[in-house]
């Protein structure tokens, strides 16, 4: 059940929900600080007692992307200017390379009957043990090489259809606080909608639209802090200021923005699909980190005899409580939160794997208001706010080959997420009675079963079901003076979806994949036929064309809209359906660098609406204030282009732009812009670094930048009368025909790494927002200044961090 507060009307003892607030606070205050204290004295006894390890070594295994079958008798080759190694591929598809000596490296993979692999970016750092899984593809066409970013893993089904962000990307990228949701937000298409989250605008659409995966399974919104930069200050499902999952824990962060493959489903513009990385098989290593957000201690090694098993732990302490000693400003609210993650990844036998996980989190954000009306100088310092979450999850994830050519793949993933927010008005005011308490809770129960299958020799048959099951619970209490008004709500549904794709070789240069699912709702009652199709056409080995078409479903969700101020359930939900099509050139310039230029175009058919014009989708961060009817049509459409060069030559740089075009359909209006509708996306990502070498250790300085510029997003007029009569903002317009200022954001990272012996040692600063440019975030009216007021991002953040690994 959600957290529920007080009414005078309940039996038993009663404690005033402020009095309740202190209470809670103060012993989750007490446990905070106890886990700090403690975090800090397993820290320096691991430093103390832990014995030095061995040197770097790198390790994987190779299958075949078809079958998943192992591929013996490969050869591996990694080289640099200065060195080179190199090895092969066991019965098993198992390969090891040791003492390797630190540095950048390129990885190649070669094996007859087979298109080789060559993997940039490999980093060997002493005491940091890589552990790789590679897929090959069988040598069916011209693309005689086939070009990857170093990552744990890499699903060659996906290839050009998503973006993979690897270990790497995440440690370089300027001002990504460990977290590769802001990674993301680099990539083509893709706008952070905030400065203090990472809420996601996926070409031009809606947070709401988006979700987030874990191994490639649906999960709840993984986000500490899910209220952060809202116009609401309430709990969303879309983002919030921080990934529960830090870079410590995390390989790969897969980007499918659409047409997407056809194991994902329940999202109509991009999904954020995090795996967790492979943990050392050949030996233990331990990590600790100390940044002024906080403490993290992270362990791994292997599990068992053989060496085929290992585990991973990891947790992390935060607060930014040593920023704002610093005079960076969170809107003067006191921010902290912890998380914790164990894996095992276990070999269960010569052919099959099971991987164990769960997850925890709990996030805590308080802000008191001015008890001196003379001393307010903004509407929210009438207030004392007070708002939690947790976060937990667990899941598993099972394969074992059967056959000759087939592969079995089985998993499910449980999370929650509970969160509640209190609020009280400070006296002297019109209400000195009010108070609004509002509790949410979603639960997410995600499982599938896969059949992956090689057909001849370039064919691939990949067949399966899924089924989830939803519930979200709300729960509000609101009282203007002296009595309280409750609205409770619960809203659970069930999703069953088999699905089919099939890869064909129409030719030695065309491939074509042809697949399709039937969503079956019970929101709704109803089947829903979901194809997909895509080609690719290679016209030589380094040139590429594709193109693809996809139909897909999103259930609306916990719909909420409030009535006299008191959100409710929406009596009605459906189920949002979509169409998605995108063509695109590729082009492998060299082994570091790729040119990439892609059109798109997305139909949203029945989009949720509300007053006969507003969408619902584009108050992701708020209540609509009226009930939904789902008769809207959204549509968005641009081209986008990007380029990149892979850091070997210790130096790197990407760029990406895009040209878009986001419109809701109105019934008075016609086509008009959406609350997303920036017009363009600009990245620029650049680093160099700089290595020296002794006889005893090694130091590579290194410095990045990045640069962001975003079309202003767009708002609607207030109407200033209407407002200061109800102490509140309201709005004179339907339309969001108020273009906000450009957004522009520099970003700087300056970090040195330092590997002596067994030990690695790494500083870095990463500075956001370098020029402190004070970029818009939205206009309300404040009831303090009795005027409409801008309300900005924020400011320079510097975060001084130090690890060492060993």
């Amino acid at each position: 059940m959600v957290h529920k507060s007080p009414s005078p009307q309940s039996g038993g003892f009663f404690y005033p929900p402020k009095f309740k607030i202190a209470i809670f606070a103060s012993l989750k205050d007490c446990f905070f600080h106890m886990n700090f204290r403690l975090l800090l004295i397993l820290l320096f006894l691991a430093l103390s007692f832990v014995p030095l390890l061995p040197a770097q070594s790198i390790s994987g295994l190779i299958t075949d992307a078809y079958s998943g079958f192992p591929v013996p008798g490969c050869g591996v080759l990694i080289k640099n200017e200065d060195a080179q190694y190199q090895t092969s591929s066991d019965q098993n598809g198992n390969y090891q390379l040791l003492e390797i000596l630190p540095g950048r490296y390129t990885l190649i993979i070669t094996r007859e009957g087979y298109n080789n692999l060559v993997a940039t970016e490999v980093f060997a750092v002493p005491g940091r043990p890589l552990t790789y899984q590679h897929e090959l593809t069988p040598l069916a066409y011209e693309m005689e090489t086939v070009y990857v970013r170093a990552s744990d893993t890499w699903d060659v089904r996906q290839d050009v259809w998503v973006e993979v962000i690897g270990i790497e990307q995440t440690e370089r990228f300027a001002a990504n606080f460990q977290d590769p949701a802001r990674v993301v937000s680099a990539l083509a298409g893709v706008a952070q909608l905030n400065d203090q989250t990472n809420h996601l605008s996926i070409r031009g659409l809606s947070p709401i639209y988006a979700k987030w995966y874990l191994e490639g399974m649906e999960i709840i919104n993984p986000n500490h802090t899910n209220n952060a930069g809202t116009l609401s200050d309430l709990p969303t499902q879309a983002g919030g200021g921080v990934l529960l999952f830090s870079s410590q824990v995390l390989g790969n962060t897969i980007l499918s923005k659409g047409p997407h493959p056809v194991e994902y489903s329940n999202a109509l513009s991009g999904i954020v699909d995090l795996h967790y990385r492979n943990p050392s098989v050949t030996e233990s290593k331990y990590t600790a980190t100390l940044s002024l957000i906080g403490l993290e201690g992270n362990a791994e090694g292997p599990l068992g005899p053989g060496k085929k098993s290992s585990w991973l732990a990891n947790y992390r302490y935060s607060t930014v409580g040593l920023l704002s000693a610093m005079g960076v400003s969170f809107g003067g609210e006191d921010i902290r939160f912890q998380d914790a993650h164990l894996q095992l990844n276990i070999a269960t036998g010569q052919k099959s794997q099971l991987k164990l996980f769960g997850f925890w989190g709990t996030d805590v954000n308080d802000f008191e208001g001015m008890e001196n009306p003379e001393e307010r100088e903004e509407d929210k310092e009438r207030f004392n706010i007070r708002f939690e979450n947790i976060l937990f999850g667990a899941g598993m994830k099972y394969q074992t080959l059967i056959g000759s050519k087939s592969l079995i793949k089985a998993g499910a993933v449980y999370s929650r997420s509970d969160a509640l927010r209190n609020q009280f008005r400070l006296a002297p005011s019109q209400d000195p009675d009010f108070y609004r308490y509002t509790g949410m809770q979603n639960e997410l129960l995600s499982s599938f079963v896969e059949l992956q299958s090689k057909v001849g020799l370039t064919g691939r048959l990949n067949a399966g079901i899924q089924g989830k099951w939803l519930r979200d619970e709300l729960e509000n209490d609101f009282s203007p003076g002296e009595d309280i008004e409750t609205a409770q709500g619960t809203n659970a549904r069930l999703q069953l979806r088999p699905y089919a794709n099939y890869l064909l070789q129409l030719s030695r240069r065309l491939q074509a994949q042809v697949g399709t699912a039937v969503s079956l709702w019970s929101t709704d009652n109803r089947l829903l036929f979901e194809p997909r199709l895509s080609l690719t056409y290679h016209l030589r080995n380094s040139i590429r064309l594709y193109g693809g078409y996809q139909r897909t479903s999103q259930d609306a969700g916990q719909v909420i809209f409030s009535k006299n101020q008191l959100p409710v359930m929406n009596e009605t939900s459906r189920v949002i359906t979509a169409h998605l099509f995108h063509i695109g050139y590729e082009e492998q310039l060299t082994i570091e660098q790729k040119l990439s230029i892609e059109a798109f175009y997305t139909s949203i058919e029945n989009a949720g609406i509300y007053d006969g014009a507003l969408y619902a989708s584009q108050l992701f961060d708020a209540f609509p204030p009226a009930a939904i009817a789902y008769q809207g049509k959204e549509r968005v459409f641009g081209i986008e282009a990007s380029f990149e060069q892979a850091l070997t030559q210790s130096f790197f740089w990407s760029a990406n732009a895009t040209l878009y075009k986001s419109q809701l359909e109105s019934p008075e209006s016609g086509w008009v812009s959406s609350r997303f509708d920036g017009g363009y996306i600009f990245n620029l990502n650049l680093g160099k670094e700089w290595e020296k070498f002794t006889d005893r250790h090694q130091r590579t300085w290194g410095i990045s930048a990045r640069l962001t510029i975003l079309g202003g997003l767009r708002d609607r007029e207030i109407n200033a009368e209407e407002s200061a009569l109800q102490e509140a903002t309201v709005y004179a317009s339907a339309l969001y025909d108020q273009k906000l200022s450009t957004y522009i954001r520099p970003d700087v990272s300056v970090y040195l790494f330092k590997n002596k012996g067994n030990r690695t040692i790494r500083w870095s600063l990463d500075i956001q927002n370098v020029a402190s440019i004070r970029n818009t975030a939205y206009f309300y009216f404040d009831a303090v200044t009795g005027q409409v007021e801008e309300k900005t991002q924020l400011g320079i953040i510097p975060i001084l961090s130090w690890r060492i690994g060993f």
